[in-house]
């Protein structure tokens, strides 16, 4: 159900260009990707809420139909046992796990993300990843700072060399206030030295994550958009 035409239409992209919402409705049943894209970069989402909005609902029924509950056999046990199935939000999530979601928030259907399978999903996902987000926050709030700090060594030694030939008139003014950290940075000179080579560090890590990023990807042009 989702072989490309050499246009990169799927049986679900012409179903809803022609309206056929109980085509559409057949083909996402039986597993059609809706965020599957043409070469031109429409999605079939996009083509469902312009040409068959109803559709839609058919998606939501997926999904409502991925979450069962089971009841005890013992009679006198009230408990029940709730069981997600996240398969109909992976099996088209290439090239990242939330690829699937993204769409729909992309083409405007924001209010997916509020089923319950969407919600638990998300909710198991930032759980395996936020140390690496709250990691990732403190190292970019390591390198503006010591990328702050830096300048300010500079100007520091700018002003302590004297060189205000060389200086702009914003650089000349800020040269003529005293203050703490300037006085603190101008009596350690190798903090600049120490800033630098903490300053190329953080550029080669970050090029090297960069690049590695580019491997869950098929194509660079994909990594960029």
């Amino acid at each position: 159900v989702n072989q490309k035409d050499e246009y990169g239409f799927t049986p679900l992209h012409l179903a809803a260009l022609d309206g056929l919402s109980h085509c559409v409705e057949t083909l996402i049943y039986h597993g059609a990707d809706v965020t599957t894209k043409s070469k031109k970069g429409n999605s079939a989402l996009n083509v469902i809420t312009r040409k068959t909005p109803a559709s839609m609902a058919m998606i939501t029924q997926k999904l409502d139909a991925a979450i069962t509950l089971h009841h005890m056999h013992d009679s006198t046990n009230r408990e029940v046992e709730l069981e997600l199935d996240f398969r109909n939000i992976l099996q088209h999530c290439h090239p990242r796990e939330i690829s699937y979601l993204n769409t729909f928030v992309d083409e405007g259907q924001k209010e997916i993300l509020l089923h319950p399978l969407c919600s638990a999903f998300l909710y198991i996902k930032w759980e395996k990843i936020r140390k690496y987000y709250i990691a990732r926050l403190v190292f970019c709030f390591m390198c503006v700072l010591f990328l702050t700090l830096f300048v300010l060594t500079a100007l520091a030694h700018n002003c302590y060399n004297n060189d205000m030939i060389d200086l702009t008139k914003n650089e000349t003014e800020l040269c003529q206030k005293q203050s703490i950290l300037g006085e603190l940075l101008r009596k350690n000179p190798f903090v600049i030295g120490m800033q630098w080579w903490f300053l190329a560090a953080i550029t080669i890590f970050e090029i090297f994550r960069k690049v590695y990023g580019i491997a869950g990807y098929s194509t660079v042009k994909q990594y960029l958009a």
